[in-house]
């Protein structure tokens, strides 16, 4: 999975965008890195609040009127290697990136809702309440 690398938003941001509004974008982008390194599939949920509220924030970037779309260079990189790192200077990018992310989130909380809980079991047995929790889900 892909997630935000460190970048200066409020550096690029500054003077085009109300400060606080730079700090915010900041401050929610960075939470998302941090959950996204220093936590196990539990914090999914917080995950994807946090998502949720940068991804409002970041559809007014994409706005035509307000000449953000290639304003920086947003930086992603692979979670598991952490060595690949993908920076484009547009926020279309961005947003395609924080969809992405949010989707795969969503694919791992369904799987764990068909893995059954018990691994000592042998075979899987999904019961019928977790196969509609998961069609729920990903509808």
């Amino acid at each position: 999975m892909r997630v935000p690398a460190q970048c200066d938003l409020q550096r690029t941001l500054k003077g085009l965008i109300p400060k606080d509004l730079a700090d915010k974008l900041t401050f929610i982008r960075n939470q998302i890195l941090l959950i996204a390194q220093d936590t196990d599939v539990s914090a999914i949920d917080e995950l994807q609040k946090a998502l949720e509220e940068y991804l409002s924030l970041l559809v007014g970037l994409t706005r035509k009127e307000f000449g953000l779309q290639e304003l920086n260079g947003f930086k992603w990189k692979n979670l598991e290697d952490g060595q690949e790192e993908t920076s484009v200077a547009n926020s279309w990018f961005e947003l395609l990136s924080v969809l992405h992310m949010m989707a795969m989130l969503t694919l791992v909380e369904a799987n764990m809702k068909l893995t059954p809980k018990d691994i000592a079991m042998t075979e899987r047995a999904v019961t019928g309440d977790c196969m509609r929790d998961t069609v729920d889900l990903l509808l």
